[in-house]
């Protein structure tokens, strides 16, 4: 059975760029919009939908289920697990780890090198306990710095920022910014740091995308 790659006008998918089914297949296809670019090296699993005007750098891995929306940018060996939903505008750096499930709404920025967490447990195929799984959250307009790590259901707010470094074990409150091991409040977000990416003000874009 070969897996069907729907593709929109203009893509560029260059060299070496595997399209693979997972184990416990569903048989489902690839879709891939207009003007997108796929680097060499990428890996990407059926049922993937990758939106318009897309860039994927070299070595990406993109599981199954994964969505990404219009004008997003994920830099080279971004790995985006099972069912994460990414919008539109969105910038994810080199070598960072989205676990699955994730939400990562419009305008958010992700520097290089952070780690996502989903399991509270820590558990795998084990006698007894099932794995208890909590996703990430990032609201609009959050920008998170590299080298950060964002532990089980924490919701990142709207326009939040938290600095480079930081371990994040509790929810961070829409337009304040928190750094730190462990990350704790510091000071509110205001001016420019509130215009989304891919607007020229508070009011033109970085509307939530249908999750």
């Amino acid at each position: 059975m070969s897996l069907r790659v729907m593709k929109g006008k203009n893509v560029i998918i260059q060299d070496n760029v595997t399209f693979l089914f997972e184990d416990d297949s569903q048989g489902k296809d690839v879709s891939i919009g207009d003007n997108t670019i796929i680097r060499s090296g990428v890996i990407i699993y059926e049922g993937a939908s990758i939106g318009n005007n897309v860039h994927i750098g070299h070595g990406c891995i993109i599981r199954s289920g994964v969505r990404i929306g219009d004008n997003t940018v994920l830099s080279h060996h971004v790995v985006v697990e099972r069912n994460t939903c990414i919008g539109k505008w969105v910038r994810i750096s080199a070598l960072t780890h989205i676990t699955g499930g994730v939400v990562v709404e419009d305008s958010v920025f992700i520097g290089a090198g952070v780690i996502t967490v989903n399991d509270k447990r820590m558990v795998w195929k084990h006698r007894t306990l099932s794995p208890e799984l909590a996703p990430p959250i990032f609201r609009i307009g959050a920008r998170i710095g590299s080298g950060t790590v964002i532990l089980p259901g924490v919701c990142v707010g709207e326009f939040a920022v938290v600095g480079s470094g930081s371990v994040v074990t509790k929810d961070v409150a829409p337009r304040t910014c928190m750094w730190g091991n462990p990350a704790i409040y510091r000071y509110s977000v205001s001016g420019e740091l509130l215009i989304p990416n891919g607007s020229n003000s508070p009011d033109e874009g970085g509307k939530r995308s249908e999750m």
